[in-house]
């Protein structure tokens, strides 16, 4: 139990629709450069970086 008496697995952030957080690391620039084009593109910093992932793993798998 942790001193805020919630156990070590219980997240203190709500999560929608079951995902999971994880991080990574990056160069600043790139970090800026994605901050302002899912700004750009009206969608939240998630919905940006879930379809840019999802793009790039589809393109990667459709590779002989």
């Amino acid at each position: 139990m942790q001193p805020n008496g919630c156990s070590s697995s219980a997240s203190l952030l709500a999560v929608p629709d079951g995902k999971q957080q994880f991080n990574v690391y990056l160069p600043p620039e790139l970090i800026r450069a994605v901050k302002h084009a899912s700004i750009d593109a009206q969608q939240s910093l998630s919905k940006f970086v879930e379809a840019a992932l999802r793009e790039a793993v589809e393109k990667e798998e459709g590779k002989p």
